[in-house]
């Protein structure tokens, strides 16, 4: 019987001591995820601010109608680019 309950005893011991790694493990992912969103937040602020540059320079050397749509038509290319990215990582095994 004194056996049973230091195997229960132990058990619970383990499992606390995991519950604890957990929310350590949980609190680095979170810390982790936060950064992640920042630098995704400045690398989309300095995508806008390069493709507003090349928009102003276009529309010094060309029409506004047509640095607007050579503007629109390098982001679109910049966002398929992202997606094939994303997908080949995707399906990379």
């Amino acid at each position: 019987m004194n056996y049973f309950a230091e195997i229960i005893i132990a058990a619970l011991e383990l499992m606390q001591a995991e519950l604890r790694l957990a929310k350590r493990q949980f609190l680095h992912l979170g810390t982790a995820l936060g950064i992640v969103l920042a630098a995704a937040v400045i690398l989309a602020c300095g995508a806008l601010l390069l493709l507003y540059a090349v928009y102003v320079w276009l529309s010094a050397v060309a029409s506004m109608v047509t640095a607007a749509l050579l503007t629109g038509l390098l982001a679109l290319l910049f966002a398929l680019l992202l997606f094939w990215l994303a997908h080949y990582h995707a399906t990379r095994h």
